[in-house]
């Protein structure tokens, strides 16, 4: 009974993370996803070049959508994700990381309406971007 209920949660969650990577790419959003699909369910680093993930962040947190720019170790903190560093993340891709978590209380009206405020957010952001 737990296994079923286990494989049905992951079922969600990873029906979520093609949500959210289909529904940016049909917004032809230009973003990479770190760590490619074998991470943790519902663990989604994800880079857009030439930003700054800490000005993505405070975007979506106003609109009440929380992201983190760091591992999941390091929250709090403001610097570069180790893990990314680790990984070979370039650094003007790490820059530009915010990380999603995703769960089984995770519905897809929240999930869509978190694509359409990343690629709102990130447009606005747009004009002061990074060259």
């Amino acid at each position: 009974k737990n296994l079923k209920l286990l494989n049905e949660i992951t079922a969600h969650i990873k029906n979520l993370e093609h949500m959210l990577i289909d529904g940016l790419y049909a917004k032809n959003m230009q973003f990479v996803r770190n760590g490619g699909k074998t991470g943790i369910p519902g663990n989604i680093n994800l880079s857009f070049a030439g930003y700054d993930g800490e000005a993505i962040l405070h975007r979506l947190d106003l609109m009440g959508i929380c992201v983190s720019t760091g591992s999941a170790c390091t929250s709090k903190s403001t610097k570069i994700s180790h893990v990314l560093e680790s990984m070979g993340v370039k650094q003007t891709l790490a820059q530009g990381s915010v990380r999603l978590s995703l769960s089984n209380d995770t519905t897809y009206e929240e999930l869509g309406a978190t694509v359409s405020e990343i690629q709102k957010q990130v447009a606005f952001l747009k004009r002061f971007k990074r060259r």
